[in-house]
């Protein structure tokens, strides 16, 4: 379970979900509780076979079976969770948010960030508030209010920052460097872009590495930069993406 979560931060994401996969058919083959939590090093079984589900609902969107990945999210949302402590819930809704913002539902993204600010504001959980802003970001932005949308998911990206949590965080630097390209705030787009590279080679946070190069091309487009640094920028989100065997990732690339 842990070896799975850690080739998922590097991008590895056929191995991670190959491992995670073994990992969850080893918890339904344990029926103790005590076994359980022995295995996991957690209190809550159903917890963390929950979280465990969604994780691998991304994985699998990200690999491009999306039917599979639509099936993990119901599996897990199936799974009942009365005594879930607010920090797993904070998990849990984060994960969800997530998936249905690579799937663009932007009403469940909306939905999630209400929720992740309710509960980050009653259990003063910084990385709920700083969560449910980039997700009202993300669904203000899709909703044609990009400014706003973009402040938000600016004062969610500081507070991650101000944690030091950088798990994630390249993707959500490049959401905003997308918002900001979309706008013509050039200057700005280029700056998150630079963090979010910074932090894919100094912190190992690799999964989203792609989009990072994508969205740099996007930028070196909207610069009026030559063809060719255009084409480079194209060619290593392709590179990234095929090595990481994220087959969605690389359609993503493959289409802009």
């Amino acid at each position: 379970h842990t070896e799975a979560y850690c080739l998922y931060a590097y991008g590895n994401w056929a191995e991670a979900f190959d491992n995670m996969r073994r990992s969850l058919v080893l918890r339904k083959e344990l029926t103790d509780d005590h076994a359980i939590s022995l295995a996991t090093g957690d209190a809550n079984p159903a917890t963390q076979h929950k979280e465990g589900l969604k994780t691998m609902a991304l994985m699998a969107w990200t690999l491009g079976y999306v039917d599979q990945a639509l099936a993990y999210l119901s599996d897990s949302n199936a799974i009942p969770h009365p005594d879930i402590s607010p920090f797993h819930h904070t998990n849990s809704l984060f994960m969800m948010s997530l998936i249905y913002r690579l799937l663009e539902d932007v009403d469940a993204v909306a939905t999630l960030g209400e929720q992740m600010l309710s509960l980050g504001t009653e259990y003063e959980l910084p990385m709920a508030i700083a969560s449910g802003n980039i997700c009202l970001g993300w669904a203000l932005a899709r909703r044609r209010d990009v400014m706003e949308g973009a402040r938000l998911i600016t004062k969610g990206v500081d507070g991650m920052r101000q944690m030091g949590h950088t798990m994630h965080q390249p993707l959500r630097l490049a959401e905003l460097a997308d918002l900001y390209i979309g706008v013509g705030e050039l200057e700005p787009a280029g700056a998150a872009l630079q963090e979010a590279l910074t932090i894919c080679h100094t912190a190992g946070e690799r999964r989203w590495q792609a989009e990072v190069h994508r969205i740099s091309a996007l930028l070196a487009a909207a610069q009026h930069a030559p063809a060719e640094q255009v084409e480079l920028h194209f060619n290593r989100a392709l590179d990234v993406a095929r090595r990481q065997q994220a087959r969605a990732l690389e359609l993503r690339a493959a289409t802009s």
